[in-house]
């Protein structure tokens, strides 16, 4: 928290994740690539997410767990998942500090579900 400072500050969570270093830039038009920016990003919040994700994975049977097995299941390879994972993470963090929320796993197949029974 005392990094973020306050989450409100980053309009979209694609920011957050930018200001992570969870993800690259890189400028492309036309199918051709223009080249990739290698962006400034807090290195701190970088790491904590990375262990967070290789903790999650490396815990046992949990709901983060589930999603990385999946995203193998998929043909994903170990590295891409496990940074699909971190960036998960980052991106629940980011809705938690920004709505003041607590974590509910399965949220999205809960409104999946009462969209499908309506």
């Amino acid at each position: 928290m005392a990094i973020v400072v306050d989450a409100h500050r980053f309009p979209k969570s694609g920011k957050y994740l930018s200001y992570c270093g969870l993800v690259e830039h890189e400028k492309m038009s036309g199918g051709r690539s223009y080249g990739r920016r290698r962006p400034r990003f807090n290195h701190t919040l970088k790491s904590v997410y990375k262990l967070a994700a290789m903790a999650a994975i490396s815990g046992g049977n949990n709901p983060i767990r589930q999603y990385y097995d999946m995203l193998l299941a998929k043909g994903f390879a170990e590295h891409n998942a496990r940074h699909a994972v971190a960036r998960y993470i980052a991106r629940v963090t980011y809705g938690m500090l920004k709505t003041g929320k607590r974590y509910e796993p399965y949220q999205v197949r809960k409104q999946n579900t009462e969209h499908k029974a309506a």
